[in-house]
């Protein structure tokens, strides 16, 4: 069991902000914000979902914490996980209404949670696969 960087984005402005790895379909994430001492921005970071059929899904709002980490629950919809759309990207922005120092530094680092039997196995999906997968390679070396 560990935590697993998907990568760290500085805030600059209100645009989305990607974080650089692609998440392969975890649920547990945890948002460290990072910002110089006195100059708190005031406001709330938007965290979503981007899939590779450019859908957007899962938002989550966060309050600046300098150095604290936020643990979020970000699961994929079960409509995406039955059309097998799993690879998601997170993208993070300010809210309108947020306010910060150009100066401040203010960054963003995400890492999601691994399970400890293994990376890929999330909610047992990919368990059920290879179990599956092994009925079948059982069955064609049967009739062979």
């Amino acid at each position: 069991m560990s935590w697993n960087s998907l990568g760290s984005v500085g805030i600059t402005d209100y645009d989305w902000k990607t974080f650089g790895t692609p998440d392969l379909g975890a649920r547990i994430f945890r948002l460290t914000q990072s910002y110089t001492d006195g100059k708190h921005p005031y406001g709330k970071l938007t965290l979503s979902s981007v899939f590779s059929n450019s859908a957007r899904s899962v938002y989550r709002r966060v309050y600046p914490q300098n150095e604290r980490p936020t643990v979020l629950e970000m699961p994929i919809p079960d409509e995406f996980v039955q059309i097998n759309q799993l690879v998601r990207f997170i993208q993070v922005k300010p809210t309108l209404r947020t306010r910060w120092q150009a100066d401040s530094n203010w960054t963003a680092q995400l890492d999601y949670w691994e399970p400890s039997d293994s990376g890929l196995s999330r909610d047992g999906k990919l368990n059920e696969l290879i179990s599956d997968l092994e009925r079948i390679e059982a069955k064609i070396d049967a009739l062979t």
